[in-house]
């Protein structure tokens, strides 16, 4: 039977706030979603249309002039023929708040102001609920006739649906299909289904996979015993079709609100209510892939209470707390949508603003630091407030705090405390006036070993089990800022150091591989190496004797090269590659999008992978992607698909058969290799 495709819901806003609308518009827009704003009650129920075709955004500022939560939905529900899914906004804590969201029913429940990326997570979760061709059911049964019947009316409600038909292979399959719930028969030859739900439940990746049992079952003892070894609900056979839908979608349901309040509290603070550092830094970073939509008030302010560089805090030990709670209270009350803050330090803020341009934000951090000064007056401890620019453009989190960090420390140089504005280290100018200093900063760097590596796991999807991580590059100016690696490469390039700076990047990588190895650690390297270095006779000479001294023959670090410089380089290129495969080392290509130059050149150079950066989601052509990741593995090459931001991103690559994952969803690129692989969550 084909699944039947559902539209997405679509998001109705009552909210007076134009900006809160503008920003999930925004981030919605690449989803194709339709979010429209309501002003009032009375718009809303004349426009919003059925009920059950939309996810409703309240914020109660808005609402709670007019009338409570539930009042809103029970008119709904008359004049709409149905109540939609509800997210609440709230401007207060109140128990009052939450316990009327709760009565209404409400899926999720934000404090303002709300992280909208956040936000806009949900929304698309909800929105796509009653989307079922995107929900993976795993039927385990020995009874055909039992199997079948589910199978058949979940694939009538849209749902995928894999049968596992034999006990002993449904680790297997899990591992394989990768469900987002297990409808699992009680009593079956090999393992019952008490057994099977207790390994399931130890499983490491899988683990927490929902499990309903559908059972003939009427001993309510036996029943009892399958809940207690983890099912997540018990339905008696014979179940009629539409209590079977329900219950799976609602265990699915239940089980993604789960995971994302889990989330959730790991990416905030639990006493101050701010962002976790992690969180905020993926923040950046995903404010940063989004650079187009950046606009000139857009920026990250530090927020530094005495002279940044103090060894000691100026206020008391035992003030620090309660005056920390006061600047947090009125920090996010500054804070609009899409904004977010982190307390980075004992005495330290960091906040990322959007502001519509230069002067407001500068006029926000006027605002923070009189708000903040008042707070700290009776210690007479000056308050310093850096603003950091998003342009030009930053590569990745740290280069835009070290940028606040710098202008924080600016500002600090004023007797009496005051705001510093971020004055880019390259100058704007052609390629050559803006050379000089960068390539200055390089050879220093090259001479004192001023480069630093970071290193970014890169996670499997099909069983193939090993730490990998990719090696990046930074470079930190004398003043403490981090350079972009988009300014100071070019500028290497053109100066002809390149192959002085693939050296070095060899040189530590193979370093870091001969420590992990001799702590009986393995772990595989990704290692950037330019044309300019692979083209000269001296490398391969080189590289043999580096590896051999550090025995590292069977754990060589994997070359990446890039297609376009390849391409140009292709005959000196195949002899290298040749070369590189005597010593049993892999190499990887690096695509900027599915280009099929590649499929002539993998039998000629021995590719044995390929990395791909994720397309946006409106732009995911899931066909066309499997089609060319069948290609390769024809080939024998696995795939990387790199820039996952979000869990959902996993689940769409993952249908198209590729082999690996990475990006900031996983972790950030960090100095240690400190990726839990065998308790990475995939769903």
């Amino acid at each position: 039977m084909e699944p039947t495709e559902r539209m997405p819901k679509r998001i109705a806003l009552l909210s007076e706030d134009a900006k809160l609308f503008d920003a999930i518009s925004e981030y919605l827009s690449t989803k194709n979603l339709d979010v429209r704003r309501f002003a009032d009650v009375d718009a809303l129920a004349a426009g919003m249309g059925p009920a059950s075709e939309n996810v409703l955004v309240v914020d109660t500022r808005t609402l709670l002039r007019d009338r409570a939560l539930s009042a809103l939905m029970d008119d709904l529900d008359r004049i709409c023929g149905g109540r939609p899914m509800l997210v609440c906004v709230a401007h207060s804590s109140e128990i009052d708040l939450r316990l009327q969201a709760l009565r209404a029913g409400a899926e999720a429940f934000f404090l303002s102001p709300v992280a909208v990326d956040e936000l806009a997570a949900r929304l698309l979760d909800l929105s796509c609920a009653a989307t079922s061709s995107n929900l993976r059911v795993l039927v385990v049964d020995d009874q055909a006739i039992a199997s079948v019947f589910a199978a058949r009316v979940l694939e009538s409600a849209g749902m995928q649906v894999r049968i596992a038909d034999d006990a002993l292979r449904v680790l297997a399959v899990l591992e394989e299909f990768r469900p987002n719930l297990v409808l699992m028969d009680l009593h079956m030859p090999g393992a019952d289904g008490i057994e099977l739900t207790t390994l399931i439940r130890e499983h490491d990746e899988l683990g927490d996979t929902p499990v309903v049992f559908l059972s003939s079952e009427l001993d309510t003892d036996k029943q009892m015993d399958a809940l207690r070894v983890g099912g997540n609900d018990f339905i008696a056979k014979p179940v009629r079709p539409q209590r079977l839908i329900e219950v799976v979608r609602q265990g699915i349901d239940r089980h993604r609100k789960r995971i994302g309040q889990q989330k959730s509290r790991l990416e905030h603070n639990q006493i101050t209510g701010l962002l976790s550092w992690s969180a905020f830094l993926r923040r950046l970073d995903a404010s940063i892939v989004r650079g187009d939509e950046q606009g000139p008030g857009d920026g990250v302010l530090m927020i530094a209470l005495g002279p940044p560089e103090a060894k000691t805090d100026p206020i008391a030990p035992v003030r620090v707390e309660s005056i920390m709670e006061e600047l947090t209270s009125r920090l996010r009350k500054s804070l609009g949508a899409g904004e977010c803050a982190v307390r980075c330090g004992n005495m330290r803020l960091a906040v990322l603003a959007r502001r519509e341009t230069n002067d407001a934000l500068f006029a926000l951090a006027k605002v923070l630091r009189a708000e903040l000064a008042s707070v700290v007056s009776e210690s007479s401890t000056p308050v310093y407030i850096g603003i950091g620019c998003f342009h030009p453009l930053a590569d990745n989190a740290l280069t835009l705090i070290s940028r606040a960090e710098k202008a924080c420390a600016q500002a600090s140089e004023q007797d009496d405390g005051g705001i510093g504005v971020y004055q880019p280290l390259v100058p704007d100018g052609s390629d050559s006036e803006r050379d000089v200093p960068l390539v200055a900063l390089v050879e220093e760097a090259l001479r004192c070993d001023g480069f630093h590596l970071v290193y970014q796991p890169i996670m499997t999807l099909r069983g193939e089990k090993g730490e990998r991580y990719e090696t990046s590059l930074r470079l930190r100016a004398p003043d403490g800022e981090y350079v972009s690696a988009l300014d100071f490469l070019p500028a290497a390039r053109r100066a002809r150091l390149m192959p002085a700076v693939d050296r070095w990047v060899m040189e530590h990588a193979l370093d870091r591989l001969e420590e992990e190895a001799n702590g009986q650690r393995r772990l595989r390297l990704f290692v950037w190496q330019t044309m300019e270095t692979l083209g000269s006779d001296e490398f391969i000479p080189w590289f043999r004797s580096q590896i051999v001294a550090r025995d590292l023959i069977k754990g060589p670090p994997i070359l990446q090269v890039s297609l376009d410089t390849l391409s140009d380089n292709r005959e000196i290129g195949s002899i290298r590659f040749r070369e590189l495969r005597r010593l049993a080392v892999k190499t990887c290509l690096n695509l900027s999008e599915e280009d099929l130059r590649v499929l002539d050149l993998i039998g000629e150079l021995g590719i044995a992978l390929v990395r791909i950066p994720l397309p946006d989601a409106g732009a995911l052509d899931a066909p066309r992607l499997t089609q060319f990741i069948e290609r390769l593995h024809e080939r024998e090459v696995q795939v990387i698909v790199a820039g996952i931001e979000d869990p959902q991103a996993i689940a769409r690559v993952f249908a198209c058969g590729v082999d690996f994952v990475q990006g900031n969803f996983l972790q950030l690129p960090s100095e240690e290799l400190c990726f839990d692989f065998g308790e990475a969550a995939l769903d």
